[in-house]
This record gives C-alpha cells, sequence and structure tokens, in this order.
C-alpha cells in the first residue's frame, strides 16, 4: 500500500499548477508512453504540459540505468553551460553513440568509485581523491 502512495499518477499531476517554465525531465524508461484515448495519447508528459511544464524531457524506449544516468549527467551540464534544452539533449545523446565499450567502462568506473568513496552519487572523483589524498 505504501508503494502505490508513493508513485506519481496522471490524476495526480493534473491536480497540480506548475510553475511558468517548468521543465520536467523524466528519467526512466518508457515516460512518454501512455493510454490511447480518444484524445491521443494520455501519459505523464502530456498530464505535466497541461499542468503547466514549458518542456518534458521523456523516453519512448527502455533505457540503462549506468547509460541514463551518464545522459543525464551531461545533458544537465550542458544545459549548465547554457545550452538550450533541444541542443543540450542532442549533445549529450551524440557523445554516448561514440564511446567504445572500453571508454564507457572507464567512465562508469569512475563514477562508481566516487560515490564509494565519497559518499556523493553523481560526481565523479577529483585527481586528490584518485591517488587517496
Amino acid at each position: 500500500k505504501e508503494a502505490q502512495e508513493a508513485l506519481l499518477t496522471v490524476d495526480d499531476i493534473l491536480g497540480m499548477q506548475l510553475q511558468h517554465g517548468c521543465v520536467v525531465v523524466l528519467s526512466a524508461c518508457c515516460t512518454a508512453l501512455g493510454a490511447v484515448k480518444g484524445e491521443g495519447v494520455v501519459g505523464l508528459a502530456r498530464a505535466l504540459l497541461f499542468a503547466g511544464a514549458s518542456s518534458v524531457v521523456c523516453t519512448l524506449w527502455e533505457v540503462g540505468d549506468e547509460s541514463q544516468m551518464l545522459l543525464m549527467q551531461r545533458f544537465y551540464a550542458l544545459v549548465c553551460k547554457g545550452l538550450d534544452l533541444s541542443s543540450a539533449l542532442h549533445h549529450a545523446q551524440s557523445s554516448l553513440r561514440v564511446l567504445t565499450a572500453s571508454q564507457l567502462n572507464k567512465t562508469l568506473d569512475t563514477w562508481v568509485h566516487s560515490d564509494v568513496t565519497r559518499g556523493k552519487v553523481g560526481a565523479p572523483k577529483d585527481k586528490s581523491t584518485a591517488e587517496g589524498g
């Protein structure tokens, strides 16, 4: 029962009034999918737009945890540098497409070690941490 109460539903979202200009990122599998009704697809993304979000970033397919983590890290870094949402997402996706398996493993290894050694999620370890300092 507690798990059901923790779920965010379309009905919950439709009762919200999001701040104008709000950007919502649904970083999980198939978040753009929904039920097909007479008025089209009704799902989380559409409900968020109806509730006032100016943009919703979501997926139409299943995504791996590790690759999604890297995509979101790169996406947010580019947004923070001033890129618009569409360009940031495009560049983040493109950067992952060209990674070799070895590069991907090295990147993920850096993140995993960072989480363990610094107790933080989402921040690669710096040089002093890597050298034991």
